[in-house]
């Protein structure tokens, strides 16, 4: 991370946004970290 600190990924998996337009983007290998507060 930006901070230098560390932070356990919980999860991986698939994420579909759904736009209004219709259009859909997939996103795979997405990673789950429960503790980040912030982006």
């Amino acid at each position: 991370m930006g901070n230098g600190s560390h932070a356990s990924v919980r999860g991986v998996g698939m994420v579909n946004l759904k736009f209004t337009s219709g259009k859909t983007l997939q996103l795979m290998n997405v990673q789950h970290v429960p503790f980040i507060n912030k982006n």
